[in-house]
């Protein structure tokens, strides 16, 4: 008896499941049946964006004179360091020890100097700055006192402003500063892809903009670490397109100027 009720018992369970799983794939189909298909669109990158090298952000451009300008005018009307020296450095100043007035050439400090022992300027500084160039770079040094002497251990009681004599009007490019670093800066980007920043270097793309407004002596100062690099700037500015407005000087006669582009790594 015990057995024919564990037979019957196991046959209802059975059929139970069965029963469970027929209505369930009922209740299933009816379900895919009744719901509408929709597209589930996904953002996919591209093969070539996942294996593309990633491009140095902080590689730098720059535009302009070599070093801080200043007109042949503001050169002729200068009698003092003062007159080279941001104001608020000549406040922490007390009182010039020494001064020297130093050429620059090729990024070189020349032998061509003269030295003064007063913040106010020699008669042969004076004659020295006088008779610059336009383009000319050259260096004012001036030591100052100062009662800290931790300061002038470490040298901070000295100043050495760089400059670069340019003129009343300088030479413009058409489209503007931003507008030609851009075009450096695009026409340059497959270059700079996985760069080592250790290798990678500041370096300086001079030429001269002529008084007819054509772009003339491009040249290297040094190397950018790249030698790819290098022969694209050089190329891109002899190729420059658009025009330039060429520099004047203070009779409003046109001049010759020498610009420089700065690039790689922000350095001197």
């Amino acid at each position: 008896m015990k057995k024919r009720i564990l037979i019957f018992s196991t046959l209802f369970i059975a059929a139970s499941l069965t029963a469970f799983s027929f209505i369930g794939d009922r209740h299933s189909t009816a379900t895919v049946t009744e719901t509408p298909c929709k597209t589930i669109y996904t953002s996919v990158t591209p093969i070539a964006e996942i294996f593309k090298p990633p491009v140095l952000t902080d590689f730098f451009y720059d535009f302009g004179p070599r070093f801080n300008p200043i007109t042949k005018r503001d050169l002729a009307n200068a009698r003092t360091v003062s007159d080279f020296i941001d104001e608020k450095e000549v406040a922490s100043m007390d009182g010039v020890r020494s001064t020297a007035v130093i050429i620059i050439k090729n990024d070189i400090q020349t032998d061509i100097r003269v030295f003064g022992k007063s913040e106010r300027l020699t008669q042969e500084q004076l004659a020295l700055i006088g008779a610059m160039e336009y383009s000319s770079n050259f260096l004012v040094q001036a030591e100052f006192h100062t009662k800290d002497a931790n300061a002038e251990l470490k040298g901070e009681n000295i100043y050495r402003p760089h400059m670069t004599v340019v003129p009343e009007k300088q030479a413009s490019y058409d489209g503007g500063r931003d507008a030609l670093l851009d075009y450096f800066r695009k026409q340059n980007e497959k270059n700079i892809y996985n760069l080592d920043e250790e290798k990678l270097q500041p370096a300086k793309l001079h030429f001269t903009v002529t008084k007819n407004g054509t772009v003339e002596d491009v040249s290297l100062d040094r190397t950018s670490g790249y030698s790819n690099i290098d022969e694209t700037m050089i190329r891109l500015a002899n190729d420059l397109p658009g025009e330039w407005q060429p520099a004047e000087n203070a009779k409003g006669e046109k001049v010759d100027q020498t610009l420089v582009v700065s690039f790689g790594i922000v350095g001197c």
